[in-house]
């Protein structure tokens, strides 16, 4: 076997293992959003139906009226896989089904063991985080500096520091914002000849100009391929 077999077989290998992920990780990236958003609410702290709860792992398992939802290491002997998968007359959630990927991450889940790290239970201050709330349209809030205000963002920026009583920074000058950019986009600092062309543009688009001649150089590339 060449050296440059062993070199891919290496690097496979290698991306294997940083790719995999442990229970606990499938749990608080796949399952514990999914059960928040889908499930807890009818079967959680507040709301029981049929005496089932669904945030912790002891309800999970104790179930409800129809028994346990949840046998560890065993998909096809959980309720919860059969009535997602719409099997027989229980069919949930009642306001959808679950996606396939939703459910095969469930049973990846109950093949794990079924576990809930972190305390065990999924609780309510959980579920009230930003995260997991749904998208909504905000409106731009009216600021009394509103010359300084350049696009949207700037207006929500704003609008929180004069309610603190607080000024907004001086705008800064070109040297530090190519070093900003350059240190950002690189890792580096700019060269001499790059800070020229910058300091030189005199154009309404100068910025955007030197973003790109960073985003477009191997430097860039090389920062974030690593």
């Amino acid at each position: 076997m060449s050296r440059f077999t062993f070199l891919l077989l290496g690097l496979y290998l290698l991306q294997g293992a940083t790719w995999a992920q442990t229970p606990e990780d499938h749990f608080e990236k796949k399952v514990r959003p999914l059960l928040l958003e889908r499930c807890v609410k009818c079967h959680g702290p507040e709301t029981s139906r049929s005496s089932l709860r669904l945030d912790s792992y002891e309800g999970a398992i104790k179930g409800g009226k129809r028994g346990a939802a949840v046998v560890p290491n065993a998909p096809a002997e959980s309720l919860l896989l059969k009535v997602v998968r719409r099997q027989g007359d229980l069919k949930m959630p009642p306001d959808g089904p679950l996606s396939t990927r939703e459910i095969s991450d469930l049973e990846l889940w109950i093949k794990q063991g079924a576990i809930y790290p972190k305390s065990n239970k999924i609780v309510k201050g959980t579920a009230e985080h930003w995260s997991f709330q749904p998208i909504k349209q905000h409106s731009v809030p009216k600021v009394k500096n509103s010359s300084w205000v350049r696009n949207p963002i700037d207006a929500f920026i704003l609008s929180k520091l004069e309610t603190a009583g607080i000024a907004p920074s001086k705008q800064a000058d070109k040297r530090t914002l190519i070093r900003r950019v350059s240190f950002d986009l690189t890792g580096l600092p700019p060269t001499l000849s790059e800070s020229a062309i910058y300091l030189a543009d005199d154009s309404a688009n100068a910025y955007e100009n030197m973003v790109n001649r960073y985003l477009a150089s191997p430097a860039y590339g090389e920062r974030w391929g690593r």
